[in-house]
């Protein structure tokens, strides 16, 4: 199988370095939760309402999103995503009338997004962090995401030509700092059993490092709280196998429990040699809200990344839940660990 030529940016060519050298990189942590502690949405009322989980805010709050980055950026963070996860849902509610913004405005926000990225990353004193650019090919059908909660059916493939294939045209197409150093593929969910990417190829094909995440742990896929949706044996690890193969630059789980994290790098490493890594949420997710209620401490949370990086995981942060405090408590780790 012929692998795809990545093309480096500076910033990814020293974290390369970095991970080919056995070291750790530290992710960032909650955007979409944290956005909704700096005040975005505004109003408690509205989180509900907020199915883009906070993507809009690209568009209404740029400011509230440069904050979060720099907060993460401050705690130590490497990398830093870009608030893009739910941009699909933007691209969906344009063509269904419920969101009044011009028809290629989402093209415009994935640029804004990594520029919103750049500017927490300086104001947060990392102007070298990398710029991930978060995404996904796979969601509910986009009639039902505003009530997701309610939907008993499972995801389905986001329109390749028109959206997957022009998003990966405008990354491809993006100069300078514009351009992210990678594409993150968040919360993915099935994965087919002929093990046929043809999504992953066209974002493979930019020449931007991929990495590749899914709510699963082992022989499973399971749910924001950890809840059993399915179980299909081995076939992540030889989905993880073929994503070395096709060239993808590591494979990830994220969104799920931290304690369904550990063991998952020791199981996938028999499948495949490629980067692993991991960021769990933390807390509870209560229709596009979160709450902190009961949540492991920064000091909870670095303890379990060192069992995942023992795992030998290199890419650790989290995802919802995850705050400043956890990311600093994990990048103290990580740094007392090299020295």
């Amino acid at each position: 199988m012929a692998t795809t030529t990545v093309e480096m940016s500076e910033r990814y060519q020293r974290i390369d370095d970095r991970l080919k050298a056995g070291g750790v990189v530290v992710l960032d942590g909650g955007i979409g939760s944290e956005l909704q502690e700096v005040g975005y949405p505004e109003k408690q009322e509205d989180r509900r309402g907020n199915y883009t989980w906070g993507s809009l805010a690209i568009e209404e709050a740029p400011d509230k999103l440069i904050e979060v980055h720099r907060r993460f950026a401050e705690a130590g963070a490497d990398a830093l995503e870009t608030h893009t996860f739910a941009l699909n849902r933007i691209f969906s509610a344009v063509e269904l009338g419920k969101i009044d913004l011009p028809r290629d405005r989402w093209k415009d926000l994935a640029i804004e997004s990594v520029r919103l990225v750049r500017e927490g990353a300086r104001k947060g004193g990392n102007p070298d962090a990398l710029a991930v650019f978060a995404c996904r090919t796979m969601d509910w059908p986009p009639e039902q995401q505003e009530e997701a909660n309610d939907y008993e059916g499972t995801y389905v493939p986001l329109d390749m030509e028109r959206y997957l294939k022009p998003l990966a045209e405008t990354l491809a197409n993006a100069t300078g700092d514009d351009k992210p150093d990678v594409v993150l593929m968040e919360i993915q969910k099935e994965i087919p059993e002929n093990l046929e990417f043809p999504d992953y190829q066209v974002f493979l094909d930019t020449g931007i490092p991929l990495w590749i995440a899914y709510r699963r742990t082992i022989g499973k896929i399971v749910g924001v709280a950890g809840e059993t949706i399915s179980e299909d044996g081995d076939r992540f690890g030889h989905a993880a196998k073929k994503f070395e193969e096709m060239g993808a630059s590591a494979v990830l789980v994220n969104c799920l429990p931290p304690k369904l994290v550990d063991g998952v790098g020791t199981w996938l490493r028999q499948f495949t040699d490629i980067t692993l890594g991991a960021y769990p949420n933390m807390g509870s997710y209560i229709f596009y809200e979160w709450d902190w209620t009961v949540c492991p401490s920064p000091d909870e949370f670095a303890a379990f990344a060192r069992t995942w990086i023992d795992e030998g995981m290199q890419i650790i942060g989290g995802c919802c839940g995850t705050r400043p405090a956890h990311i600093r408590a994990l990048a103290d780790a990580v740094n007392a660990a090299a020295v």
